[in-house]
């Protein structure tokens, strides 16, 4: 966190401000030249405008990646990626982004339905309420929560205080208002959330045609309906050319295909993979083969669970695909075609998203599929995703408290779960927790050392070091470990897990990589993601005579088997922290296996929520001096069924 900053100096900064003013204006034949480019309007004006708000934009604290104000864009486009915006300002003492600025060179009119949509897109896709549009001589403040109508974007321009020209930099009392809207120490102190509370409730629906999801909806709300549309598309056709089709096939099919949709895009739109494009695979005579053959290239440099090929999956032969029905799909996800900007999204909103796909589940009837909730989910109402600050929260309480003050050698021997895990939001989080913890420390520690030893590389993009793709993968098969029932969520917690290693790095340095050890390049993390029953072992067949397909039904888990690895400590404790949010199932849904809780858990009782067992065996798993962070009911704390868990406890 930083430390707190003395009061910031409004005359000071408003003096600087009008300086920059008078000597635009003493060249404004000049800077309004066709010839005056973005870049020198960058360094002569916008920087030191925002400066002068108190950022420090050139990074003078040498904060670390994710600690540092400003990350700052190249003007030109990075090996064909989708480019970022120009500049994209933190949360003071966060690693989150607070807003976003596109700048543009003075003598074009920046008004226009073009410039706005791409400033708004950039906010839209990273979840940020507001984002500026600037020449310098002109700033527009956009309204970026819901989706730009690229013919209609200028209508994002708030309606009050939206519009800022030199004059409005001159007059204090309008100053005044960028500076308690963005000046740091003003974002530090939420101006952000206030300002973006007191804009107009988005009041649209989703409209879903035969193409897209569309509406004025938050970009979770908006690809999590795309999603959605897409799986229920690709189902009924793969069910219409393939009329053996079970239920648990298409679902698993659709799932695969969409999550190597997805991970492709986000390859191409980070400039990590240059070689495959939608566009190839989109404009391919058959785009089904194509995609098997990329996905086996890709397997080749990539591996992980997302491209593996498996008995009656992607890869079987006797699948027949509908060559027009896919490539429709693929056309629509192509960069370009939809306003969908995975350079942007943030991992922890594609997890939200994941969260709430997994809820529901594909059902095939004799001749067509369809989408619809899982049994217990729907009993339950809906699917109930933790939000982000809460992950964070939790994560920084347990995991960040258990490294904090260590070396990386001591923490290589931690080990950080969560044993009902969902999408993988939590440990999305515990993994960018500790490599922010990994980067910080080697940055304190004779940095150009770590990079002679191959722990720490400078991003091509910017100078900046970050961690090595060699060393982001050794912390994350060393500390992070999750278990979950549902097979298809161990695969997207596997998926987010590797965008995150993912996230910081090029072409180059993940080519660099390939080159070097002459294999893929993401690590198998089977053993580390298990698809299981935490709360039930296999001795449920010895003790209650189970047959082999209730066992199947249940997958009942041996966690120190499945996690051989990890040495046990006292009573099979494995873990150093646990975190999570474990699954509410009423009493009355666990009619099948009361007796075997009773016989296992302290803390049964007949009337107890499932999310109460999850508790107690959290809390056992942990080694000496472990932590444990999960969100629950408070329920337990005066129920009369958790009168046995607070005994345990």
């Amino acid at each position: 966190m930083d430390t707190p900053a003395p009061p910031p100096d409004f005359a000071a900064a408003h003096a600087r401000v009008c300086a920059l003013c008078d000597r635009f204006q003493e060249r404004i034949a000049e800077i309004k030249a066709p010839d005056y480019k973005e870049a020198v309007a960058r360094v002569e004006f916008i920087t030191p405008f925002f400066k002068a708000l108190g950022w420090d934009v050139d990074n003078g604290q040498h904060r670390s990646i994710y600690e540092k104000d400003c990350v700052l864009e190249k003007a030109e486009q990075m090996d064909g990626g989708t480019r970022s915006a120009d500049y994209a300002f933190r949360r003071p003492g966060t690693h989150l982004f607070a807003f976003y600025v596109e700048a543009k060179k003075p003598s074009v009119e920046i008004r226009n339905h073009d410039d706005c949509h791409q400033a708004v897109r950039y906010g839209w896709n990273a979840g940020t309420p507001l984002v500026i549009l600037t020449d310098f001589e002109q700033l527009l403040i956009l309204d970026s929560r819901a989706r730009p109508d690229r013919h209609n974007a200028t209508r994002h321009i708030l309606k009050a205080n939206g519009s800022y020209r030199l004059a409005d930099y001159r007059d204090p009392e309008k100053f005044a208002e960028l500076w308690g809207l963005f000046g740091r120490h003003a974002v530090a102190e939420g101006s952000l959330d206030k300002a973006a509370a007191a804009l107009p409730k988005l009041s649209g629906r989703i409209q879903v045609d035969e193409h897209f999801a569309h509406g004025t909806r938050p970009v979770d709300e908006e690809f999590l309906a795309q999603m959605e549309l897409w799986r229920e598309r690709l189902a009924k056709s793969l069910k219409k050319t393939n009329p053996g089709l079970d239920s648990e096939r298409l679902t698993s099919l659709t799932q695969r295909i969409l999550d190597r949709l997805v991970f492709l895009r986000f390859l191409e739109d980070r400039a990590i993979e240059r070689d495959i494009t939608f566009r190839q695979l989109a404009g391919a005579s058959n785009p089904w083969d194509a995609f098997k053959k990329v996905s086996h290239r890709l397997d080749l440099r990539y591996n992980g669970i997302i491209y593996k090929e498996e008995d009656n999956g992607v890869e079987d032969s006797a699948l027949v695909v509908d060559e027009a029905a896919f490539g429709k799909i693929l056309r629509e996800l192509a960069p370009g075609e939809t306003d969908y900007l995975f350079a942007a999204i943030p991992v922890t909103i594609l997890g939200s998203i994941y969260e709430r796909f997994l809820g529901n589940i594909i059902v095939a009837t004799d001749k067509t599929a369809r989408v619809e909730p899982k049994p217990e989910v729907r009993k339950a109402g809906g699917v109930y995703y933790t939000p982000d600050y809460i992950v964070r929260y939790i994560v920084a309480e347990t995991v960040g408290r258990c490294i904090e003050g260590k070396k990386p050698a001591d923490i290589a021997g931690m080990r950080f779960a969560d044993i009902a895990c969902g999408s993988g939001s939590f440990l999305v989080e515990v993994f960018a927790c500790l490599i922010r913890h990994h980067l910080r420390w080697y940055l304190d520690d004779k940095p150009e050392a770590w990079v002679k030893k191959g722990v720490l590389r400078r991003r091509e993009r910017d100078g900046d070091l970050v961690l090595t793709l060699r060393e982001k993968r050794r912390i994350l098969c060393e500390c992070v470990f999750g278990v979950d029932l549902d097979p298809s969520a161990t695969e997207v917690t596997q998926l987010s897990l590797y965008l995150r290693l993912l996230e910081d790095e090029s072409f180059p340095s993940t080519q660099m990589l390939f080159d070097e050890e002459h294999r893929a390049l993401l690590p198998d993390l089977r053993d580390n993601i298990i698809c299981g029953n935490s709360l039930i072992e296999s001795d449920i067949a010895d003790l209650f005579g189970w047959t082999v397909e209730q066992q199947e039904k249940l997958r009942p888990l041996d966690l120190s088997w499945a996690f051989a690895a990890i040495k046990p400590g006292k009573d099979g404790a494995i873990f150093d922290a646990v975190v999570g949010n474990p699954p509410y199932v009423r009493q009355e849904q666990l009619t099948d296996v009361k007796a075997y809780l009773s016989d296992k858990y302290e803390a049964f009782a007949g009337t107890a929520d499932l999310y109460t067992f999850f508790m107690e065996r959290g809390v056992r798993l942990l080694r000496n001096g472990g932590r444990y962070g999960i969100i629950v009911s408070s329920s337990f704390l005066r129920a009369n069924y958790g009168e046995a868990l607070r005994a345990t406890l």
